[in-house]
């Protein structure tokens, strides 16, 4: 019985729920995007970063590879996949005033009694999707990490936090990769990063 259950109830971007019988998705297939940066132009793109005439769905967990150098002994990446376009967006939840919907008998510490909730948009340009943050010195690996050294270069792969969303008709698909700040809970070094595609041999 439980395996006939959905794996995944996903809350689109409108609040609506829809259930997913498998996740990712089912349908969904690995697209490889090229990062590259135009002529005459201060920002790279990406190969379908161009907008479309359909949505785009985004389902299960992205991969970012890039061929990076450093002038510090660690650096941190932080990617964000955004999308651009004019939307009504999600921006947080507050409880509806003078209302309440009770959860069981409750007792006298906690009656099971609470303020019903509601979704609170607003529109904006842009909203950051998925976001996640890399130390390129566990390009080898998780598990240990390396000291790096000024003009070497370095294949770093990592995934993005994994999301499913749908990227309306005429938005852009962007993906943001800067330099993460001095960190207390790691001891990253604001190291200048010299970034760009990795060389398949």
């Amino acid at each position: 019985m439980l395996l006939r259950t959905p794996q995944a109830t996903v809350q689109r971007e409108d609040g609506s729920f829809v259930d997913e019988a498998r996740w990712p998705a089912a349908g969904v297939k690995n697209t490889k995007l090229n990062l590259s940066k135009p002529l005459n132009a201060n920002t790279g793109g990406l190969s379908i970063a161009a907008a479309t005439s359909d949505p785009v769905s985004f389902s299960g967990t992205g991969k970012v590879s890039v061929r990076v150098q450093v002038n510090k002994v660690a650096a941190g990446i932080k990617a964000r996949l955004v999308d651009y376009g004019t939307a009504n967006r999600y921006t947080s939840v507050s409880n509806i005033p003078n209302t309440s919907k009770c959860w069981g008998d409750g007792n006298t510490l906690d009656i099971g009694c609470y303020a019903e909730t509601q979704l609170n948009t607003a529109v904006s340009d842009t909203s950051v999707v998925v976001r996640t943050l890399a130390d390129v010195g566990h390009y080898k690996s998780l598990d240990r990490k390396e000291s790096l050294q000024s003009g070497m270069w370095y294949d770093l792969s990592f995934e993005l936090n994994a999301d499913d969303v749908v990227f309306a008709a005429g938005h852009r698909l962007g993906l943001v990769l800067t330099v993460e700040l001095d960190n207390p809970s790691i001891p990253f070094t604001g190291a200048t990063i010299t970034m760009v595609r990795p060389i398949h041999r």
